[in-house]
This record gives C-alpha cells, sequence and structure tokens, in this order.
C-alpha cells in the first residue's frame, strides 16, 4: 500500500515539474500581446507563431486598422501565411 501511495505521488510530482519547467521557460506569466506593436509569440521549433494579424476584408477602407487572431507559419518569407485565424 505504501509502495502505490509513494509511486503516485513520485509520479505527480514529475508531472507537476515537468508543466512548470515547460511554461516558465517560454512565456512569462503577465506577458501581453498588443495587435498594433506587431508583435507574436513562436513556437520553440519556429514553425508557428501566435499573434495578431492585419484584417485583410475586400469591401473594407484600406487605413481600418482591423486584426485577427491567428497562428501562422514564422520559417516562410515574406507576408504571414495564416494556418488558423479566429475571423469574426
Amino acid at each position: 500500500m505504501a509502495y502505490y501511495f509513494s509511486t503516485t505521488w513520485c509520479l505527480l510530482f514529475a508531472i507537476w515539474v515537468e508543466i512548470v519547467v515547460c511554461v516558465s521557460g517560454r512565456i512569462g506569466l503577465g506577458s501581453r500581446l498588443y495587435a498594433n506593436n506587431n508583435q507574436a509569440w513562436v513556437s520553440e521549433n519556429g514553425t508557428f507563431a501566435f499573434g495578431f494579424a492585419q484584417a485583410t476584408d475586400m469591401g473594407s477602407n484600406s487605413n481600418d486598422e482591423r486584426y485577427q487572431l491567428g497562428i501562422w507559419f514564422a520559417d516562410v518569407p515574406g507576408d504571414r501565411t495564416l494556418a488558423w485565424s479566429a475571423y469574426l
């Protein structure tokens, strides 16, 4: 009984440590993304980026400063190629 109890606690502790190490090394607590600052959070391997991209709507005025939340390919040169967008 004691063996299973200690094994369970060790496993839970190891999982907790892994989560803390993964989260703390990438994006700090209280970090913010601002749409107008052209900021993004890039994945660890540099393939994807998460942030705000300028919304491109054919019928809108070109002076509009509208943004959409999205994930794009960070390693593709040139314009942002969106892989996913929360287009509203």
